[in-house]
């Protein structure tokens, strides 16, 4: 028996709806899946103005980086004008720590170098005397000459951050032209468009010198295989963050008195242990960096969520 025109209509409108039914529904679940949780809403009240949290969640690897390559005889060669390779290094003061060993010249300069590879050096003033004011196009003509002396500035070294320092006393000193205390430069590198916090370059260049030099790299990051993972959401290692800040930092005082100043993802080393490890390479893990009024910044590993303590 053939079908009337008017049942075949009525059997497609039916259809329809169901259809128009089903994909509302979708619709609706996927409304209620991506709607912010009364936690998440809660977290953000202790953002301040102009931090954002990052949204979603990704995937990402755990990396290792050789650190290992570091020329520190070379490179206090250059800084210093000394070897340090002598068991009693000539017109140098040598102080082994348990974590660096430290090099003084008769002339001030110090060199610091890390069991973690990196290193800081020091070119303080014996009196203010010494000190001159520069503007910014000669301070960063000190820099290129510094830079070409130290002889390991990394090529895939991006800026990140400059800035002018101010000091009051200073302005007043010497200083006709009002030109800052000085200049502040900090370098980094990234893997997926993320920081490598150990992979840094910050310099202080002050009273027309390079006053301070720290330096921490290593060879290109390796992405290690199957270690992909999804990781927490900004805002769950934000709340982590302020619960550790205020049993820590803030006891006795109000929850109202916890600022999230800075959210950032960041790879860093996973733990003291790994930071400190010596003649291989380290692993890094992904971490949200969350800093607290300004002043601490607590290390979340972002796959399990635990704290990475500051090394």
């Amino acid at each position: 028996m053939k079908e009337t025109l008017y049942k075949r209509l009525v059997k497609n409108k039916v259809k329809l709806i169901v259809l128009f039914l089903f994909f509302g529904l979708l619709s609706t679940a996927r409304l209620s899946a991506e709607e912010p949780s009364s936690e998440e809403l809660f977290v953000k009240t202790f953002l301040v103005e102009g931090v954002v949290l990052p949204e979603g969640t990704l995937k990402l690897p755990k990396i290792k980086v050789d650190y290992t390559e570091t020329e520190h005889a070379e490179i206090a060669k250059n800084l210093l004008g000394e070897s340090i390779e002598a068991e009693t290094p000539t017109g140098l003061t040598r102080v082994i720590d348990q974590n660096f060993q430290k090099y003084t010249t008769s002339k001030g300069k110090e060199l610091f170098i890390f069991q973690h590879g990196g290193i800081q050096f020091r070119n303080t003033f014996q009196n203010i005397n010494e000190m001159y004011p520069v503007t910014r196009p000669e301070a960063e003509k000190i820099l290129e000459i510094f830079i070409d002396n130290f002889g390991y500035f990394p090529k895939d070294a991006t800026l990140i951050s400059t800035g002018d320092l101010n000091h009051p006393e200073y302005q007043s000193f010497n200083n006709s032209r009002g030109l800052p205390w000085g200049y502040s430069y900090e370098y980094g590198r990234y893997f997926k468009n993320i920081p490598i916090k150990n992979d840094s370059v910050q310099i202080l260049l002050i009273g027309g010198r390079v006053f301070q030099f720290s330096f921490s790299w290593g060879l290109l990051p390796e992405e290690i295989e199957d270690t992909e993972k999804e990781i927490i959401p900004a805002w769950l290692a934000v709340k982590d963050a302020i619960e550790y800040a205020y049993k820590n930092f803030f006891a006795g005082k109000y929850y109202a008195d916890v600022r999230v100043t800075k959210v950032q993802l960041i790879y860093t080393f996973n733990g003291m242990k790994e930071a400190w490890k010596k003649d291989e390479a380290k692993t890094l893990v992904p971490a949200w960096n969350v800093q607290i009024n300004n002043k601490h910044d607590i290390i979340i590993e972002a796959f399990s969520g635990e704290i990475i303590p500051i090394y």
